[in-house]
């Protein structure tokens, strides 16, 4: 996935070194600052728990996730007008009042962004990462790529690996 020539996607290889450069600036990050490093386990406890391999959105439940989440983005490079937050929910929830503190967030109808049931509903943010000139680290799918190598990285970090 890091390494090697991809098939059928010149965007794939072409982000490779982009990818290599976060995974690398989040290493630091986890050894260097605790707080940091405790938004990525949370941001890749997240990821994993939640991913629509379908539907390219990074999903949180709770404000915690959120918070996590946004660290971690804006901690690796990204910036605030790439991010486009979603809401599925009632609007009356602390979810909502906390995530539109900080971000113009668009509520949607609808019943999740995360797998599972289409037809049972969840309360979730949604995140959508808007491929931008000069950005350090590419949208979508391939943010997805990079939660993929994070997720490994936290796992074996904790695992003592």
């Amino acid at each position: 996935m890091i390494q090697g020539r991809a098939p059928r996607s010149k965007g794939l290889v072409r982000a490779q070194k982009e990818r290599q450069d976060r995974i690398g600036l989040a290493e630091r990050l986890y050894r260097t600052d605790q707080k940091l490093a405790k938004s990525l386990e949370t941001a890749c406890l997240a990821w994993a728990s939640y991913i629509d391999g379908d539907d390219p959105y990074l999903v949180v439940r709770t404000e915690h996730e959120y918070s996590a989440m946004i660290d971690v983005l804006l901690g690796l490079g990204l910036c605030q007008d790439q991010l486009d937050i979603s809401y599925i929910g009632p609007s009356d929830t602390a979810l909502y009042t906390f995530a539109t503190r900080n971000f113009e967030v668009v509520h949607v109808t609808g019943t999740r962004f995360s797998r599972g049931p289409r037809r049972i509903p969840r309360t979730q943010i949604g995140i959508f990462v808007k491929q931008k000139a000069g950005s350090l680290i590419g949208d979508g799918r391939d943010v997805h790529r990079l939660f993929a190598m994070l997720a490994c990285f936290i796992k074996g970090e904790q695992s003592g690996e």
